[in-house]
């Protein structure tokens, strides 16, 4: 029973230590994954904002990898809804695609999480009862 708890727990964090390790910079409240690929200062099109606070909480302006003042821009020829150009230094761009899978709202991953928390509560639930019987009969 311990080697199940163990494994649950030792599952769960995980799960939050691998999501910290995404690096997302946040433009009128879509979450964008940063990525490795970079664009040639010649495809990167208008300015559309900057990084105004960096943070791991995803709000608008939000960065949990580049400083505040960091620029945000179009890419042409790409729809905004899939990317964006972001300056890693003076003229040196990485592109940040578009992932809905970031969204603050109801996913799979969180469905998935509560029915883990719920069977963490049932197996220790059982595990307490199990024990206060045994407890019991050496009573009596």
């Amino acid at each position: 029973m311990r080697i199940l708890h163990s494994f649950i727990v030792l599952f769960l964090l995980g799960s939050f230590v691998a999501s910290a390790d995404t690096e997302f910079v946040v433009h009128d409240g879509r979450v964008y994954n940063v990525t490795t690929e970079v664009i040639a200062a010649d495809e990167v099109g208008t300015a559309i904002g900057e990084i105004t606070v960096e943070s791991d909480e995803i709000q608008t302006g939000a960065s949990n990898v580049y400083p505040v003042g960091t620029f945000l821009y179009d890419i042409q020829g790409t729809n905004r809804s899939e990317a964006i150009a972001i300056e890693v230094s003076s003229g040196e761009f990485v592109k940040a695609t578009y992932s809905e899978a970031n969204e603050g709202g109801f996913s799979l991953w969180t469905l998935m999480l509560g029915i883990v928390g719920i069977l963490i509560i049932a197996v220790g639930m059982m595990s307490f009862r199990n024990q206060r019987s045994h407890v019991k009969q050496y009573k009596d």
